[in-house]
């Protein structure tokens, strides 16, 4: 049996015509060329027993075999035919075999004679095949035991296809995803549309299987089964489905359907030395689609599952580098200064961070900052960050090369616009001076003779968003049971956990924070941190704060 071809220039893609084709710009056409000069329906292919024909649908451009404007005419392997400024040749294989399983767009709409549309809303057509019902049962039941013993989906599409080969004549059969608008999508695991062609399962690029929007509206969207008893040339349908290969006698299309969606369609064929289909092979062929929609979607289920136990584990274990890493030996420190710092960790991981460093006998530098994100790669980012800070602040001259150091480090090596509000500051355990900048991170709250006032503000952007800014020092002195209370928005923007919506005030925000610590500003930097803390997890209660909450208490003076 002879093989027909159109073979396009330039690209050398090679389509097969394997009966009359339709050639345009519109999507109902065999063949869709997306050029402005190609009309809607520009030319067709029609073999006939005398010879293959090529006629003019009326194009506004023309249609050209060989350079000559052509109506109607006989075609010739080697002939050239250009619509617009698309050219194909037209080429004949001679003694090829029939053609196997193809689900394209080149393909000819099929023709039914008879026809039904099995609805599975709709038990009254179900009536004329109750005798059948048994049989129908016990085959359904050795599928599903196929089809449900595995969550690799893959494997369930090749057990799904396998499976109903066992039971049902199939020359060509192929499990299709489809998005809720009908459009055909690769499985997401091997990006591949899974088939069986000469009773093998292959798998298929998604550009060589595309069904005719009738039919994906009808079984996708009517969520509605189609069986083709008899496939000929008649002519109210000849447009109702474009997945038929050569040879086929019958075929069907059901919808793969979970609990409350369409995932797509499974589609069979079979020659006419196989028979012709029934509407008992209809009904329990809608019954896999439905059953391998369930199996499908469990398979979803479980791969979410083993994911968000990999993510909590990867979460759980960047949890535990993180609070490894952050500061905890406070007795180490000089006894004229006393610090305490701790991190509320919300519901996801993120990028807060404390540290206390001991520069000199003399100097300690003490430090809080947030890294933008949640997640591991803002945990991983706070864990470089707190690495360099520790570095660069012995390595650096002053407070301004360290902050640029620290910036133009995160500015080469940050992803995806991450970037890290900071302050730093040294203090001098003689003198008690504080020498600070503040990168685009929250102010510091400065207890002094019992009164609350917010110093050292943001002098410039947070780091990692572009080279070469420009902060500024500030400077403060500390006198003796002075406080210093650094902590992060978290704190702030903590939420309340009443879902109450005509509540407008609905952040701990500044006020209540220095109303908490106004209550406790004569105890020590540990109960301080642990009280404020303690009042964040009473107004969230019973959620996790949205963001971490980290505070850092400093006292100094000779009664610290």
């Amino acid at each position: 049996m002879s093989k027909l071809y159109l073979i396009k220039e330039g690209s050398g893609e090679k389509i097969p015509v394997l009966s009359r084709m339709v050639v345009g710009r519109t999507k109902e056409c065999n063949l869709v060329i997306e050029d402005p000069a190609v009309s809607r329906k520009h030319f067709e292919i029609i073999p006939k027993e005398n010879g293959i024909y090529l006629r003019d649908l009326g194009s506004t451009n023309g249609t050209y075999v060989n350079g000559n404007r052509l109506s109607e005419g006989l075609l010739h392997s080697g002939d050239c035919i250009q619509v617009g400024r698309t050219v194909f040749k037209f080429e004949v294989e001679e003694n090829s075999k029939p053609s196997k399983f193809e689900t394209d767009k080149n393909l000819e709409k099929s023709i039914v004679v008879e026809h039904s549309f099995l609805s599975l809303e709709s038990p009254k057509r179900l009536k004329k095949i109750e005798k059948d019902l048994p049989i129908a049962l016990e085959t359904l039941y050795s599928v599903l035991n196929d089809i449900s013993a595995t969550f690799d989906i893959c494997e369930l599409q090749n057990n799904i296809l396998k499976s109903t080969a066992k039971v049902l004549p199939i020359s060509h059969s192929a499990v299709l995803f489809t998005t809720s608008e009908g459009e055909i999508v690769p499985c997401k695991k091997c990006g591949k549309v899974h088939q069986i062609q000469d009773g093998e399962v292959r798998l298929s690029e998604v550009s060589q299987v595309q069904v005719s929007n009738t039919v994906v509206s009808k079984v996708v969207k009517a969520r509605q089964s189609i069986l083709y008893k008899d496939i000929v040339d008649y002519d109210d349908i000849r447009n109702a489905i474009s997945i038929v290969s050569l040879n086929v006698c019958s075929a069907m299309c059901v919808p793969i359907r979970s609990k409350d969606r369409v995932l797509g369609l499974i589609y069979l064929d079979c020659s006419a030395d196989k028979g012709s289909y029934t509407e008992a092979d209809l009904l329990l062929v809608s019954a896999i689609g439905n059953s391998a929609g369930l199996a499908l979607e469990n398979v979803e289920f479980y791969e979410q599952l083993i994911e968000k136990h990999r993510l909590d584990q990867e979460l759980k274990t960047a949890g535990i580098i993180q609070t490894g890493l952050l500061f905890n030996d406070w007795n180490s420190l000089p006894e004229k200064c006393e610090f305490y710092a701790e991190t509320l960790p919300a519901k996801i991981v993120g990028g807060d961070f404390y540290d206390v460093i001991k520069i000199s006998e003399d100097k300690v530098a003490f430090t809080v900052g947030d890294v933008s994100g949640k997640g591991v790669p803002s945990a991983l980012a706070m864990v470089k960050i707190l690495t360099t800070i520790r570095i660069q602040v012995v390595k650096s001259s002053s407070e301004i090369e360290l902050i640029k150091a620290l910036n133009d480090d995160l500015v080469k090596t940050s992803q995806g616009g991450m970037f890290c509000s900071l302050i730093i500051g040294i203090l001098d355990i003689c003198t008690g001076e504080v020498r600070c900048v503040n990168a685009g991170h929250l102010p510091v709250l400065l207890i002094r003779n019992g009164n609350l006032d917010f110093i050292f503000h943001p002098s410039g952007p947070p780091l990692g968003i572009v080279e070469k800014n420009v902060w500024k020092v500030e400077k403060e002195t500390l006198g003796d049971g002075d406080y210093l209370i650094l902590f992060t928005d978290g704190v702030t923007e903590a939420r309340r956990g009443s879902t109450d919506n005509s509540i407008k005030d609905r952040e701990f925000g500044f006020h209540r924070l220095r109303k908490c610590v106004d209550k406790h500003k004569t105890q020590s930097p540990q109960e301080i941190v642990k009280s404020v803390l303690e009042n964040i997890k009473k107004y969230t209660h019973p959620e996790l704060p949205h963001d971490d909450c980290t505070i850092l208490a400093l006292k100094w003076g000779e009664y610290a």
